[in-house]
């Protein structure tokens, strides 16, 4: 796991997803991380990719990059760091959590779009074949995201960017002792459904492995809430 969270005065946090590819930030149409700010010039830093690990550098910008508060040129980044730029604050986060952020749902927050199709001159933005794969997958998991009653095949929900409450009584109904008018959801991110507990009494399980908050799904995962089972499947 490696993401940006984006801070943004006035707007909820959102989530840049990081693939080991070099990422042009500003406030340009043709930047792969667009904050569309004055605070921000056009091209304004970039994260360059080398040997696992992300370094920060200013692209000549005016206003500078700040890391944990100090102006830098370049900054190979740790997970938590914090990076100033104009009016955005953003979290570097790489395999670990830091301990201020790991009460947050990070895996339900939604997603910052990565591009942009188009430029100021509306010429094409030619996306790399990576982004597109990306595009397309992200596409067909929210078109054909599943869940599936186990031992009732007939009993499925397709929400795509819909949230469904599971629970008694719910949209996706659960039945037993202590389940409640809303013990779980099915949510979008953005890129991916999120299975959310929101019951602190009853136990969901995601392919026999218990989880508190919140995790994304994956084609065939076997989710228990109480002791109504589910699969997640992509149908198409």
């Amino acid at each position: 796991m490696q993401l940006l969270i984006i801070k943004e005065p006035g707007s909820i946090d959102r989530v840049f997803d990081l693939f080991g590819e070099d990422v042009l930030i500003g406030r340009s149409r043709g930047c792969d991380l667009r904050l569309a700010n004055v605070s921000v010039s056009r091209e304004h830093a970039r994260l360059r990719w080398e040997s696992g690990n992300y370094i920060l550098e200013n692209n000549g910008s005016h206003n500078g990059i700040y890391v944990n508060g100090k102006r830098v040129e370049t900054q190979e980044l740790g997970t938590g760091d914090e990076i100033r730029l104009g009016k955005y604050e953003l979290v570097y986060i790489h395999e670990r959590v830091p301990r201020v952020l790991q009460s947050a749902d990070i895996d339900a927050m939604p997603r910052w779009h990565q591009v942009t199709i188009g430029t100021a001159d509306d010429s094409t933005y030619r996306l790399s074949e990576a982004m597109m794969e990306r595009m397309i997958a992200s596409s067909r998991l929210m078109e054909f995201g599943t869940l599936v009653l186990e031992g009732a095949e007939n009993q499925r929900w397709t929400p795509g960017e819909r949230t469904l409450v599971m629970g008694r009584g719910a949209e996706v109904p659960v039945s037993g002792r202590w389940i409640g008018k809303h013990v779980a959801e099915l949510l979008w991110n953005g890129r991916s459904h999120v299975l959310r507990r929101t019951s602190r009494i009853v136990k969901v399980q995601i392919n026999g492995e218990p989880y508190k908050g919140a995790t994304m799904l994956e084609h065939g995962d076997l989710i228990a809430v109480g002791k109504v089972g589910f699969r997640y499947v992509v149908s198409g």
